[in-house]
């Protein structure tokens, strides 16, 4: 039964009673005037006994309508107490409830976010593998078809932007001041030094210099950095669009640059690849990422 029906009820219990009360207050004053005209006019004995029964049996009637107002009001209090003990219990079931639902919606967003964090470092990891695949098949002798007639060329007064990692330049040897094409990181920790005339090596910076011989598959660490120039210079640089190449000849030798939106790819005159990952650090040859 809800709150409303039950002191609606309540209250016409109560109008019932009061009318009940009214008539008997009514019946009782008919009967003091009664009893004071019966003083008044000295009517008989009998009279006046017969007057204070009935005032008597009113006064026991207002007593009993006392006892039942007594009793119709507890029923009210106790029934609005029990009324409101069950609509708090209702509504602490109510909030114990929610809060319940509320901490396993929070643990499963937790849960959820947790596992979507582990799918992107999947993702991420699954993407950095296949791109790495990529570079290094691309690496592979001969996956780079000669390009004739290249007319685009790269000059020694000016430093080419390639990605937003690599930059290229022409410098020279530090002791023999042979020109190379210098390909370096904007960092400047990281550069891939290549000549045209001798195109069985070609040099990368790391910390320190190495030598890696083509035909060998073999490294070797220089007691002295041959490559400096490339670190001193400050040209103008010049923004090289996706997509673009470019050449540098030499005694009848060339390179060509391929620039993309991922790799910067060399090709020399024998058909080796150098692959240079155009977003990272990373330098593939022959199918195999360079790790010192």
């Amino acid at each position: 039964m809800q709150t409303d029906d039950v002191l609606q009820m309540v209250m016409k219990k109560l109008l019932e009673l009061t009318l009940k009360v009214k008539s008997l207050t009514e019946k009782v004053g008919v009967l003091e005037n009664t009893v004071l005209e019966m003083k008044k006019t000295q009517i008989t004995t009998e009279l006046e006994n017969r007057a204070q029964r009935l005032l008597s049996a009113s006064a026991e009637q207002c007593k009993k309508l006392e006892h039942v107002l007594s009793q119709a009001q507890n029923e009210v209090t106790n029934s609005i107490e029990e009324t409101v003990q069950v609509c708090n219990d209702k509504l602490i079931e109510g909030i114990e409830a929610t809060s319940t639902r509320l901490t396993y919606t929070k643990r499963d967003m937790v849960t959820t976010r947790l596992k979507t964090e582990e799918l992107e470092k999947a993702s991420f990891k699954i993407s950095r593998l296949l791109r790495m695949n990529d570079l290094a098949q691309i690496s592979t002798k001969g996956s780079i078809p000669k390009r004739v007639n290249v007319t685009t060329a790269i000059y020694e007064d000016k430093i080419y932007k390639l990605s937003p990692v690599w930059l290229a330049t022409i410098s020279s040897n530090s002791i023999t001041g042979r020109k190379c094409v210098s390909l370096y990181t904007e960092d400047k920790k990281q550069a891939v030094h290549i000549y045209y005339s001798d195109e069985k090596y070609f040099y990368f910076f790391n910390e320190n210099e190495f030598k890696y011989d083509l035909k060998e598959d073999s490294i070797t660490q220089l007691k002295m950095e041959l490559h400096l120039e490339w670190k001193r210079l400050a040209c103008e640089v010049v923004n090289i669009p996706t997509g673009s190449f470019f050449s540098k000849s030499r005694n009848g030798k060339s390179a060509v640059f391929y620039v993309r939106e991922s790799m910067i790819c060399v090709r020399l005159d024998s058909g080796d690849v150098i692959v240079l990952d155009a977003n990272s650090n990373s330098i593939y040859v022959n199918t195999r990422k360079l790790i010192l």
